[in-house]
């Protein structure tokens, strides 16, 4: 029964520990990359969607999957809370940012008859 506490509880520590820094990570992310630099929609896709492809190939690497036995469970534990800070910046930098404004143009009196035409 001590086998299962224990694994319970560094279950609980990596899940705990990991969701806290990714949320940490993403505030920084929403208020420095989002809010502070601001960059291109463009540029903000194409950061999240490489942070993503690296840390899905990295965690599927043959390599990696092998030294996993030599690796003991508290520098395990560290590796995978870790690398949840460059995720949660990317997904933090996405939400940040300006809003973008869209302007209507005013027609005559056929604005309202458009909008309910394109609605349907």
């Amino acid at each position: 029964m001590d086998a299962f506490l224990l694994i319970g509880k560094g279950a609980l520590a990596v899940s705990l520990g990991g969701l806290l820094v990714l949320v940490a990570s993403f505030l920084l992310g929403y208020i420095i990359i989002g809010k502070l630099l601001n960059p291109d929609i463009r540029l903000r896709w194409a950061i999240l969607i490489l942070v993503f492809v690296f840390f899905c190939s990295f965690s599927v690497s043959p390599s990696w999957l092998a030294g996993l036995y030599t690796k003991d469970f508290q520098h395990l534990r560290f590796e995978l809370i870790v690398r949840m800070i460059p995720i949660g910046l990317s997904i933090g930098q996405m939400f940040g940012g300006s809003k973008i404004k869209l302007t209507k143009k005013k027609k005559d009196g056929n604005e309202e008859e458009e909008e309910n035409g394109e609605s349907s």
